[in-house]
């Protein structure tokens, strides 16, 4: 069996692989967004919360990520967020990062 997850990620989050590991950023679960990121070692079968997001001012839900070998980052960029009881959530234009470092 492969590690779990300690929360359900509906609307699939945004997973980026650097080495051994692979990080699991955001998503959705039906009511709320998941603002944990996770980071699974694929060698040790485990998997634990980390990683604070520097000036991470929004949600983590429908955005994109990349992983920049040269700065060990992981960059994310836009997504949605905000109250979705209206049917219209906010559009973010940011471009925030995780410095694996």
């Amino acid at each position: 069996m492969v590690a779990r997850v300690p929360a359900r990620l509906a609307m699939p989050p945004e997973v980026i692989t650097v080495g051994q590991y692979i990080y699991i950023l955001g998503a959705f679960n039906k009511t709320t967004t998941c603002y944990n990121i996770y980071q699974y070692d694929t060698l040790a079968d485990k998997i634990s919360e980390i990683i604070v997001v520097t000036n991470l001012n929004h949600d983590l839900h429908s955005f994109g990520a990349a992983y920049v070998p040269r700065l060990n980052r992981i960059y994310i960029a836009g997504g949605y967020g905000g109250d979705f009881s209206n049917g219209y959530p906010y559009v973010y234009k940011d471009i925030f990062y995780i410095d694996l470092s």
